[in-house]
């Protein structure tokens, strides 16, 4: 920083202005030491002895300044100004100020002067660019670029500034007259050409623009720009059949990134399935096909193609195998799991409900639904110990945010898999933690109670079960005929045979291979209240339908109950 003072030496003595710089010495010194008190009083002292001391009022400047005393501050800048009319910071100084306080005239005036006398200060010239751009007068700011140019030499970035300047200015024919000039210094660059044709898209001059892409598409039919271009050019000329041949191309170029690809995909999807009068799904999913076959990164692309085509109501036997590529890209692939695992129990496939649970079991999933599931698959198939192993491994996944829901199917699992085994007291222990957590839970109620009554324990309090579970589901013939079974297990047979009779007036006589069980109750409450004709026909129904009761034959042989 300069500290020549421009006060004639009559008026200031050179012991005087000696003794000031000393004095300004002093107060920069605290001032480095943030003793800013004492720096300002020094400053003050210095201006005492000489008011027009450069330093001194730039570094008063500052202090007023945050005091958010802009008056007090200019003055001081001004001054300094004065005495040192080509002092860098000073002027930069004002300029910042002129800012503050909205003196756009006076912080351009300020910059231009300083152009005069820095004409190869980049950092001024972008001011002044910056100024002149706020007052839209863009042939100034094109006197700045060419400046620039002068003193650095001809530059892209300032050539594409000047290109966006006379675009802003309406003054294509100088902004492709620029690009051509760029076009013929770099002949290996292609961008050039293709924002000349971009500018006669702009202008509707479509036959140029065309004859432009397709020069630079002959030569390079891969060039990413020139695929853009041609996409652009086609979906504004409206050609529908070549803008899809484009994003085709587009979609599988190796120059495309991942991220822009999927970005490309996720406009595709969301123009077809909200915006476009027709979702054109030979067109997106001939583009998701193509897509999918390149080496995949991560699961976001399939998951993309998965939901696009499950909100096209796509066929499930069509998604399933975007969803495998997805478990395929990862292993731990949820969304795709949970998906497959939804058409699984769908389609009642214990097979794809067994493979898709197992792995993620085998993974340690932290997702409890997957043990579930697949511990109703082995109970199903009666694989009795491992449907509770896994059920047990699947409860330590469980936390307190976890669902109830899935804490009792996962003890009913094991109940159901203990009583199956003939482990009762195992079962009912378990049944016991399931009412528990869900006392109103209707199918443990009426299971619950049906085991009672088969071994002929705790009726009353099967009797309360079962009477609870009706009263939830009333018109339910299974839990009626739990209800009847707890009846005749206490010898009440009148009142077993109210409770059948609704079971049989529910089922209407449709009768199927799973009510055998019901209809040869229904015949032994019937021969104990001595109906024998009408129990022989409820049990020879019940063997049609294909009942494995022990003691069927024998009921039908000797005409009435036996119970071993």
């Amino acid at each position: 920083m300069s500290n020549v003072n421009a006060q004639d030496d009559n008026v200031l003595s050179d012991e005087m202005r000696m003794k000031a710089n000393m004095f300004y010495l002093d107060a920069v010194n605290e001032r480095l030491q943030n003793h800013h008190a004492e720096a300002f009083e020094l400053y003050r002292h210095v201006l005492d002895i000489d008011p027009g001391h450069v330093g001194a009022n730039y570094d008063m400047s500052s202090y007023y300044h945050g005091l958010n005393n802009n008056v007090e501050s200019g003055k001081m800048l001004k001054t300094a100004a004065e005495n040192d009319p080509e002092n860098y910071w000073v002027n930069m100084g004002l300029v910042q100020l002129y800012a503050t306080t909205g003196e756009q005239d006076n912080a351009l005036k300020t910059l231009e002067d300083m152009a005069e006398v820095y004409p190869s200060n980049s950092t001024i010239m972008l001011m002044l660019e910056d100024l002149y751009l706020r007052k839209n007068d863009y042939n100034k700011v094109i006197e700045v670029l060419d400046k620039l140019e002068t003193h650095e030499g001809e530059n892209t970035m300032i050539a594409m500034e000047k290109i966006r300047i006379y675009r802003m200015m309406g003054n294509n024919e100088a902004a492709i007259a620029e690009l051509q000039r760029l076009d013929k210094e770099n002949p290996a660059d292609v961008r050039y050409k293709v924002m000349i044709g971009d500018m006669y898209l702009d202008e509707k001059n479509y036959k140029q623009a065309l004859e432009i892409y397709n020069d630079i598409y002959r030569q390079e039919p891969d060039q990413l720009s020139v695929l853009l271009a041609l996409a652009r050019y086609y979906e504004t000329t409206h050609d529908v059949r070549k803008y899809n041949e484009m994003l085709g191309k587009i979609v599988v170029n190796n120059a495309l990134s991942d991220d822009i690809r999927l970005s490309v995909m996720q406009e595709i999807v969301t123009s077809n399935l909200f915006e476009a009068q027709e979702n054109d799904t030979t067109m997106v999913m001939s583009l998701f096909d193509d897509i999918l076959k390149l080496p995949q990164e991560n699961t976001q692309m399939a998951e993309l193609c998965a939901r696009y085509m499950i909100s096209s109501d796509m066929p499930k036997e069509r998604v399933k195998p975007v969803l495998y590529q997805m478990l395929q890209i990862d292993a731990e692939a949820d969304i795709a799991r949970n998906q497959l695992l939804i058409y699984a129990i769908e389609d009642d496939s214990d097979d794809d409900v067994r493979r898709l649970c197992k792995t993620a079991v085998d993974y340690s999933s932290n997702n409890a639904m997957y043990y579930y599931y697949l511990g109703v698959v082995e109970l199903r198939e009666q694989n009795f110990q491992d449907a509770i192993e896994v059920c047990e491994k699947g409860l330590t996944k469980l936390d307190k945010t976890s669902n109830i829901d899935m804490v009792v199917n996962m003890y009913a699992v094991i109940g159901d898999s203990y009583h199956y085994t003939h482990r009762n007291s195992k079962a009912y222990e378990y049944y016991d933690s399931c009412l528990l957590y869900k006392p109103n839970n209707v199918v443990i109620l009426n299971n619950y109670a049906y085991y009672l009554s088969l071994e002929k324990k705790k009726l009353e309090m099967a009797e309360e079960m079962s009477r609870k579970a009706i009263d939830i589901e009333k018109d339910n013939p299974t839990y009626i005929d739990t209800y009847a079974w707890v009846l005749f297990q206490q010898q009440r047979y009148e009142e077993a045979k109210e409770a059948i009779d609704r079971m049989l007036e529910l089922l209407d006589g449709q009768y199927t291979e799973r009510h055998a069980t019901l209809l040869e109750h229904a015949g032994d409450i019937y021969s104990k209240c001595k109906f024998k004709d009408k129990a022989l026909d409820f049990w020879d129904t019940a063997k049609k339908l294909g009942s494995k009761s022990a003691t069927l034959d024998k009921k039908i042989s000797k005409k009435r109950y036996v119970e071993y």
